[in-house]
Formats: structure tokens, sequence, C-alpha cells
């Protein structure tokens, strides 16, 4: 049998309490005829009349009410008492339960979250050098164009029609494969315009409301 509330039950059985005595030839021929057999030891299980209220599983008891010096009829509320008081443990046990588990499964996803924080940031510095690398070299390409362009200017004019148009072909494929100039200018512009947002221009995504400040710091402590 099992007292139930909400979603927590406790099991419990009626039972009655046996005592062992010296078998005698009435009681071997008693239980032959309760069990239809009658066992060879040397005592025998008699019922001690007292009725026994169990709590637990059958092959363990966590608490029992006895029907001995104080009838049970007087023990009711007490046994009720008892049942309410465990149930209410148990109801509270399990939402406890349930709140660690959802605390452990944010801490779970911020940790995740931050690690690929940690990781992308790692990549924005393996992008700015790569951009910084890229610019170095565009500023040392635009000084060799200029200076091109200088030479193509005192050439005859066939030979710096033809130069020129080798600057302008250089200067439109630069821009196929060097996008960090692009990407600069953009910036600039929408750094003049505050309603213009700029979030697409950077590689870093935004950190979420749910971003625990706290949590990482402990994760580097």
């Amino acid at each position: 049998m099992y007292a139930v509330k909400e979603q927590d039950q406790l099991q419990f059985q009626f039972r009655e309490t046996y005592t062992k005595v010296p078998r005698t030839p009435a009681l071997s021929r008693v239980e032959k005829q309760v069990h239809s057999y009658a066992w060879a030891s040397e005592k025998i299980e008699v019922p001690k009349n007292v009725l026994c209220i169990n709590f637990g599983w059958s092959s363990y008891t966590s608490k029992s009410f006895k029907d001995s010096s104080l009838p049970l009829e007087r023990q009711i509320e007490k046994i009720v008492n008892y049942i309410a008081d465990d149930l209410d443990e148990k109801i509270e046990d399990r939402k406890q339960r349930a709140i660690r588990a959802r605390e452990n499964a944010r801490k779970a996803y911020i940790r995740e979250f931050n690690q690929s924080i940690a990781q992308d940031r790692k990549k924005q510095l393996e992008h700015a050098l790569n951009e910084s690398k890229d610019l170095e070299s565009l500023i040392r390409l635009k000084v060799y164009l200029k200076m091109m362009t200088a030479i193509f200017s005192k050439l005859p004019e066939d030979e710096k029609t033809a130069g020129f148009a080798w600057i302008d072909h250089v200067k439109t494929e630069l821009k196929t494969i060097q996008p960090v100039e692009t990407r600069i200018k953009r910036i600039k512009r929408a750094a003049k315009n505050p309603k213009t947002n700029i979030q697409p221009y950077w590689y870093a995504d935004l950190l979420p409301e749910d971003h625990d400040q706290e949590l990482e710091e402990e994760d580097h402590e």
C-alpha cells in the first residue's frame, strides 16, 4: 500500500509480529494445515497477536507502529503526522533536486558559452594580426603604386597609357583579394552615423543577456 502526495509516495504494510517458540506436535499440525507442510526445525514461528504498521519496503522497515501498550487507534494522529512529514520531506527534496539540476544545467550552458567566447576571442586576435599584416602590405602597395604612377607619368604617351591601365587593373584586382580597406572604410562611415548598426562589420558576437560574468571569473580562478 502507498500513501501519495503530489508525485511522491510512501510504502507501508499491515503486518502481524511473530516470535519463535519450541515446536510441539500440536503446533506442527497447525503449521501443516496452514502451509500444507511442516518444517523439521526445532522452533516454529507463531503470531504474537500484535498488529504493526511498517513503513518502507517489504525487506526494509524504516519506521514501525505497534498495537502494543498503546493501541494503534490512539496513535492515529502520530501516524498521520509521520506520513505527512515524510511525504513533505520527499517533496522538498525533489524540488531541491530539480532546482540544483536546473542550476547545474544553467552553469553548464554558461560554461560552454564562455568557452566559445574564449575561443572566439582567440580567433579575433588572429583576425586582427592577419588584417594588420594585410593593411601593412596594402600601405606598401599604395606607396609602390604611387611611385609607379609618378614614373609612368613621365613616359611617352603610349607607354604612359599602358602603365596607367596596369595600375587601374591592379587596383581593381586588389579589391577582390584585399577586403581590409573596404571593411575599414565601412566602419568609418558607420561610426559617423549613430543610427547605423556596425555589428555586421565585426567578427565577434555580442555577449547574450544570460552571460554570467561572475561564473566566467570563477572558472578562471
